[in-house]
């Protein structure tokens, strides 16, 4: 049986447990919807929410480039850019998390800026 790592986080708009997920245990998830799916429950009416955590480095862009960037991410306003649009947050400096329809939206735009990134697949479990 797998196990998931989890961890608890302090933050108003993410309260709860993260379990981080391996590809092989979101496979079992996915399939475990399904069944559930199946049977007329769904993972969100048990408070199981699925989300992909993004990390990326800045590091190679100039300093301009830098607030370009955060301009595209956060807009002008601080609501027009691409994390207002998809309905991403962010957790902090380098750190995004987005629901799985826009994973690979985030995904083109850290590529196109070209930064290195990782996203990692998570189980939310709202707290009860």
């Amino acid at each position: 049986m797998l196990v998931s790592e989890k961890k608890e986080f302090k933050m108003p708009f993410l309260a709860g447990r993260i379990s981080f997920l391996s590809e092989q245990q979101c496979k079992s998830d996915y399939l475990l919807n399904e069944r559930l799916l199946r049977r007329g429950i769904s993972m969100l009416s048990l408070g199981i929410t699925k989300r992909h955590i993004f990390t990326y480095s800045l590091e190679h862009l100039k300093n301009s480039d830098k607030v370009r960037f955060y301009y595209a991410l956060k807009g002008r306003d601080g609501k027009s850019g691409i994390l207002g649009r998809t309905g991403t947050s962010q957790l902090g400096r380098a750190v995004l998390i987005a629901s799985p329809e826009h994973q690979g939206e985030i995904a083109e735009f850290l590529k196109h800026w070209k930064c290195p990134f990782t996203a990692l697949p998570v189980s939310l479990e709202e707290p009860r």
